[in-house]
């Protein structure tokens, strides 16, 4: 009589980290920069004593966004199919974000998957998630608001730090 083990795909090998960032914004904005924005946008480095930390990226929006906005990181390489992505960090949001307590936050790494996290306003939060990609990609990691109810609005700021990405991948 057969199992029903024995239809299941089984996966021989290891999982080796083969793509990783960690950021560092004591010195800068380490290689992150605004898309899709509209008007005036600010990103800092280096923003101390915030939240009672140092070295956080700030951004801030001068006028309100009415599509798509957010960060994305200048390079990463490329992701496969079956590679898996762990993804930390910490962000504040303040001011207006469209009158929301609560603010719809995506991300991305690779493409899809998407995740998203809900971050309540004047909070620090910390975001840990795994996604797990089910297709080659080059696609640069972000960090947005894509949500007609949650988009910045005019001096709307948000404060990130501790970003960290790692990439593994089967071997074997």
């Amino acid at each position: 009589m057969l199992g029903i083990g024995n239809g299941l795909p089984s996966h021989r090998g290891t999982y080796n980290e083969v793509l990783s960032y960690t950021s560092d914004f004591s010195s800068g904005v380490n290689g992150w920069e605004f898309i899709n924005e509209e008007g005036e946008v600010t990103l800092t480095g280096n923003v101390d004593g915030f939240d009672g930390v140092d070295d956080w990226l700030k951004g801030e929006y001068s006028i309100t966004q009415t599509d798509t906005s957010g960060i994305q990181l200048s390079s990463y390489g490329n992701i496969k199919a079956g590679d898996f992505t762990t993804v930390t960090f910490k962000i504040h949001l303040s001011e207006d974000w469209n009158g929301s307590d609560i603010v719809a936050t995506k991300y991305s790494i690779g493409g899809l998957p998407l995740g998203i996290f809900y971050v309540t306003q004047d909070t620090t939060q910390t975001v840990n998630k795994t996604l797990y990609h089910t297709a080659d990609s080059s696609t640069l990691p972000k960090i947005f608001w894509d949500v007609t109810s949650d988009l910045p609005q005019a001096g709307a700021i948000f404060h990130i730090k501790d970003i960290v990405f790692k990439t593994f991948r089967l071997n074997g």
